[in-house]
């Protein structure tokens, strides 16, 4: 595939967005977050938050959720109506208005939530390690951005992923504030998880591995003869890839526990049978072992809280340095910088 020449396209006909977008979204933010307080105030699920730092932390989500539904928007629209980047998947410069306009706004937001997650870091001592990676996070998200703002390049993979990724924030940063409201309602907090999980599932680790095997083929295929443009689409290649890799390590930290309390309740059903099988008893014996065992050893599934989906909100999760639950489910803990409520990679 042999690009067009590599130009960097800073005039107001290409770039008007980032003139006008990118600002306006920074000072949404940043003002939001700040005067937000004035009118949640006003609703009790928000006065019942008591902790002024969950406040804030809450008050974060709501910029979150700002940011990830136009974001999904935007970038299903930039695809769908652009038969280019949809049959042709290009790997070199190639505009697209509105995938653009949203990629400025979603850099707007960041301008809040990077000195955000910054400042939580630094206010803690350093102690609170998921703002520092949450930090990481931001910028790779950031420098992934503006390769295609500079650029222009890889526009395909780079709104199939970021709207995939995004769209599975709908669900958990709503997760997050149904936990952080002490929210009593049981099965909307059940629906919205058991909702996380398929489409974390489906958006990243189905369509994103999918869409890095053809990314991959396509990189194989791609010719320039511009340093450049191969430098942006080079880097681009390796942030999803790291990205998504980092999907697949959360969906083990999330369901790791849950497997392995499985095997271990496997185990001791084994050796309760085994235990009642001393001594060669009878054959009516042997049942009622087997029974005893099947009674005293419940392996965890997916209605238990080893896997979070099943039961009412466990209030320890608000032991937690931020306030927020520790995974994606009730009570198990992931790793810093993933499921922390505020756009995870």
């Amino acid at each position: 595939m042999q690009s067009l020449p590599f130009v960097v396209h800073g005039e107001w006909e290409y770039a008007w967005p980032m003139y006008t977008i990118l600002p306006a979204a920074s000072l949404f933010f940043n003002l939001g977050y700040r005067l937000s307080h004035r009118l949640l105030v006003s609703f009790s699920f928000y006065k019942g938050i008591q902790n002024v730092a969950e406040q804030e932390r809450f008050r974060q989500n709501v910029c979150s959720i700002c940011h990830c539904v136009p974001v999904v928007i935007g970038l299903f629209v930039a695809i769908v109506s652009d038969p280019v980047m949809t049959r042709g998947r290009p790997l070199g410069q190639h505009y697209n208005a509105v995938g653009y306009g949203t990629l400025c706004y979603s850099a707007g937001y960041f301008t809040f939530a990077l000195p955000w997650a910054w400042y939580y870091y630094c206010s803690t001592g350093g102690k609170e390690t998921q703002h520092l990676m949450l930090a990481i996070h931001h910028v790779t998200v950031l420098v992934a951005g503006f390769c295609y703002l500079i650029g222009h390049t890889c526009a395909f993979y780079g709104a199939a992923a970021y709207a995939c990724m995004e769209f599975t924030n709908w669900f958990f940063v709503t997760h997050v504030m149904l936990h952080q409201a002490r929210c009593g309602r049981r099965r909307l907090v059940q629906l919205n998880y058991a909702l996380l999980v398929v489409f974390f599932a489906i958006c990243r680790c189905g369509i994103g591995t999918y869409l890095l095997a053809e990314f991959s083929r396509d990189l194989g295929q791609f010719r320039s003869t511009y340093a450049a443009e191969w430098g942006l689409v080079v880097v681009q290649y390796l942030i999803y890839v790291f990205v998504y890799a980092l999907s697949w390590f959360f969906i083990w930290l999330e369901l790791g526990p849950a497997l392995k309390e499985r095997r271990r309740a496997s185990v001791e059903a084994r050796r309760a049978a085994r235990g009642s099988a001393g001594g060669a008893p009878g054959r009516g014996q042997r049942g009622i072992g087997k029974r005893m065992s099947s009674s005293r050893v419940a392996p965890a599934g997916p209605g238990s809280t080893a896997f979070g989906l099943g039961g009412a909100a466990d209030t320890s999760v608000y032991n937690t340095p931020d306030g927020t639950p520790p995974g994606i489910g009730s009570k198990v803990r992931v790793g810093p910088g993933s499921f922390d409520g505020t756009d995870r990679p």
